[in-house]
């Protein structure tokens, strides 16, 4: 107890901080490991994409709150907050693209319809 005393005042935050951000790293980091696991299994992309903002919220929260080393393999929260960023944005974009693709494949072709029919 002493010694969480000791790292909050060194980190310049109270000792309370220095506990919570530890929850929430410990929150990061389960939905780290759910999102690895989607990742690997291929889950579908909503489930992806719920991880990888959970992830980057709790570890948000933990760097914020003056925790800098987490259990993930990546070690630093914001090499990690980084990571499920890439991740939400590529697994964003393969469930926006395929939507607006075929919405813009349709407008052609009844503007091709619309032009043939003159």
């Amino acid at each position: 107890m002493a010694t969480d005393a000791i790292k909050a005042e060194a980190l310049g935050t109270a000792p309370g901080e220095l506990e919570q951000g530890q929850r929430f790293e410990g929150l990061g980091f389960t939905w780290c490991k759910i999102g690895s696991i989607a990742l690997i299994a291929v889950f579908p992309k909503p489930a992806l994409l719920l991880a990888s903002v959970l992830a980057i919220y709790y570890y948000t929260r933990a760097l914020m709150l003056g925790i800098n080393r987490s259990c993930c393999i990546l070690r630093h929260p914001l090499l990690i907050i980084a990571f499920w960023a890439v991740i939400f944005a590529v697994t964003l974009g393969s469930v926006v693209w395929p939507v607006t693709s075929a919405q813009l494949r349709s407008r052609d072709a009844s503007r091709t319809a619309a032009s043939s029919t003159r």
